[in-house]
């Protein structure tokens, strides 16, 4: 029996991670559902877990669990990205121009406000206790 881990190369985290280990016999050909990245063939006395960092060194991959600058630049990908899904909606929605302008009908300021209070969360999970290990995301109004 051989052990494989999966390493998810995407621009969703800051840095290489584990994504799946499994036990097999043959070489997994088929990644995990929705994830980009290469099956690798690991010794069965090798430490490694779901969620650790994956560092190709000259002797091969190298995997550590993530440190704390990690998880706080994994968190800054992940508030980019939530920053930028918003912008995005802002620019096919402009309700922001409508509620300036005093033309935005009572669901437009709402909208507008509940925008606002997303973005102000989003910048603001920095302030959470368990920060950065432990995020409660705020929910995208849009």
């Amino acid at each position: 029996m051989n052990r494989y881990v999966f390493i998810e190369m995407s621009n969703q985290y800051p840095f290489s991670r584990v994504a799946e280990i499994i036990e097999s016999e043959e070489t997994p050909l088929t990644p995990p559902q929705g994830i980009s990245g290469s099956w690798y063939q690991v010794a069965t006395d090798t430490i490694v877990q779901v969620g650790w960092k994956a560092t190709y060194a000259a002797t091969g991959w190298v995997y550590s669990e993530p440190t704390y600058q990690d998880y706080a630049d994994l968190v800054l990908t992940r508030i980019r990205q939530r920053i930028g899904a918003a912008s995005s909606w802002l620019d096919l929605n402009p309700v922001h121009y409508k509620v300036n302008l005093g033309v935005a009908t009572p669901e437009e300021e709402a909208a507008w406000t509940s925008y606002q209070q997303y973005y102000i969360a989003v910048t603001a999970v920095k302030n959470q206790p368990d920060y950065p290990f432990t995020i409660d995301w705020p929910v995208a109004p849009f």
